[in-house]
């Protein structure tokens, strides 16, 4: 089951039917609601649809349904403020000894209260309202449990043979005065990556806009915007031939994930490291999730997420790190991006 409302949109969408990890183009599907966590060597996952459909009151019936068959879960430990601090240094050690450029740290906290299908139904309801330029979902897997979250980020989305990548990283909350050296480093890293995901793919001229800020609630992003057409467009959008330009696609997506703005830099050297030293299984938290379809495709990678259980809820957030970093600040800035959600269910 999964439950979104895509940006900018006033009605969200429904999906019921069985979890598939083969490649939705096989399927003949027109859109697919698909998601990929955080390691990158696993499958993306489609619930291919039995039934589907839109509206405020159609959603709340289906959650309503999918709320009374929600598995039961372990909620993760929560991450202490030392272990956070120690990653947070020990990716900084990593730099001074040149293995790494930047690495996100992350963290979880796992709030044990009731949840009532009406409150979480009620959350999303709120977020909806207050993040209208984000992929708002809401979502049950037979694995992965239940995840809810708001994400604004853009990792890939490819429509009328025209395509774009958001570069987002560094991160502005109330208690900062201003942008530093230290973000607009971490933002340029991340641009850096795409580029050359780019050009290993075969696209050419691709063009980034100028550096702006992305706001969602009361925390700031830097963000540009790669765009770009498609060399393989016309095998994409031939109905008949669509597997070959979907192929490119999909090598551009396994390319990307994990960017440096959720991984690091250089990102199989990051990923070790995260690998060997932090504390907990990342799950669904900075991997992607959207709408696949035919001819086009919306994923966002998965931030200012929740995982729910009956009994309370885990909140993930990350930080970039480089040899700018102060731990006590981004301990901070993983709080702020914590409160987008959890303002909404406590």
């Amino acid at each position: 089951m999964a439950i979104y409302r895509r940006p900018q949109s006033t009605l969200p969408e429904f999906c019921v039917g069985g979890w598939h990890r083969t490649e939705v183009v096989s399927l003949a599907c027109d859109a697919a609601f698909c998601l990929h966590p955080f390691a990158w060597d696993a499958p993306v996952e489609y619930l291919l649809g039995e039934s589907t459909g839109a509206g405020w009151e159609a959603c709340e019936r289906v959650w309503s349904d999918g709320f009374s068959a929600m598995p039961v879960g372990v909620m993760p430990v929560t991450t202490t403020q030392e272990a956070f601090n120690e990653e947070v240094l020990g990716i900084q050690a990593a730099i001074e000894r040149q293995a790494l450029q930047k690495a996100v740290a992350a963290r979880v906290v796992a709030v044990e209260r009731p949840l009532s299908g009406t409150q979480i139904w009620q959350a999303f309801q709120a977020m909806h309202e207050a993040y209208s330029n984000a992929f708002v979902f809401l979502t049950i897997h037979p694995i992965w449990g239940c995840w809810m979250g708001a994400t604004p980020e853009t990792l890939l989305r490819v429509e009328g043979g025209e395509g774009s990548v958001m570069s987002l990283a560094g991160t502005l909350t109330k208690d900062q005065l201003g942008w530093t050296n230290k973000e607009a480093l971490e933002q340029s890293v991340t641009s850096l990556f795409i580029r050359n995901v780019l050009e290993e793919a075969g696209v050419i001229g691709a063009r980034e806009s100028s550096v702006g800020e992305l706001q969602m609630g009361d925390v700031k992003h830097l963000m540009s915007e790669w765009r770009f057409k498609l060399p393989f467009v016309s095998v994409l959008l031939d109905g008949e031939n669509h597997r070959a330009g979907w192929g490119v696609v999909d090598s551009l997506l396994t390319r990307l994930h994990p960017t440096p703005a959720v991984g690091g830099y250089p990102q199989k050297a990051a990923l070790d490291w995260l690998a060997a030293h932090e504390g907990f299984d990342r799950s669904l938290y900075t991997g992607y999730v959207g709408v696949r379809g035919i001819a086009d495709i919306h994923v966002f990678v998965t931030l200012r997420c929740a995982q729910l259980f009956t009994n309370g809820y885990a909140l993930y957030a990350g930080c970039g790190v480089n040899a700018g970093s102060d731990p006590a600040v981004e301990w901070g800035e993983t709080a702020a991006k914590m409160d987008l959600l959890d303002r909404y269910l406590r």
